[in-house]
C-alpha cells in the first residue's frame, strides 16, 4: 500500500493569497434559497450578516500591524489576506439587499455585530477599554462589556 499523505507545510509554501472579486446575483433567488430547507437558508443568512464585521476587524487589525512586519514574504501574505478579507466582507454584505427585498430588515442585527469586541477593544477605544477587553478575554468574557463604557448598555438595557 502506498502512503499518499500530503505534508501540509509543502502546500503552504507555494500559497499566494490573491483576492478574487466575487459577486453574486441575489435578485432572482427566492426567500428560502436553500432548496426545501428554510432553516438552512436562515442559518446561512445569519452568517452573511455576522461575518462581514469580523472580516473588517481582521482588515483593521492586520493593516494596523503591517508596519511591524519586517519579513517581506510575511508582509506579502498579510497584504493578500487584508485584500481577501475586504472582498469577502463586501461579498457577504450583498445579501442585505436580498433580505430587504423579501421584507426582512437586517439593520438591527448588523448594528449588534458592530458593537461588542472588535470596535470596543481596538486602539480607537482608548487604553482603558482595550485593557478591559484584554482582562475580559483572559477571564472567558465573564466581565464584558464594562458597564461604564459599554455603548450597548444604554441602547439595549444590558
Amino acid at each position: 500500500m502506498t502512503d499518499h499523505a500530503i505534508d501540509p507545510s509543502d502546500a503552504l509554501d507555494d500559497l499566494v493569497l490573491r483576492p478574487r472579486d466575487v459577486r453574486f446575483d441575489w435578485t432572482t433567488l427566492p426567500m428560502h434559497w436553500v432548496p426545501g430547507d428554510p432553516v438552512a437558508t436562515h442559518v446561512w443568512n445569519v452568517l452573511h450578516l455576522l461575518l462581514p464585521e469580523g472580516e473588517r476587524w481582521f482588515v483593521r487589525t492586520f493593516h494596523e500591524a503591517l508596519p511591524l512586519v519586517r519579513d517581506e514574504a510575511l508582509r506579502e501574505d498579510v497584504l493578500g489576506f487584508v485584500a481577501q478579507e475586504s472582498v469577502h466582507a463586501d461579498a457577504h454584505g450583498e445579501v442585505l439587499e436580498h433580505l430587504r427585498a423579501h421584507g426582512l430588515d437586517p439593520s438591527p442585527f448588523v448594528a449588534e455585530t458592530e458593537q461588542p469586541v472588535p470596535r470596543g477593544a481596538g486602539p480607537e477605544a482608548g487604553a482603558d477599554r482595550a485593557a478591559a477587553a484584554r482582562a475580559a478575554w483572559s477571564s472567558g468574557w465573564r466581565s464584558w462589556p464594562p458597564s461604564s463604557t459599554s455603548p450597548r448598555s444604554s441602547a439595549t438595557g444590558c
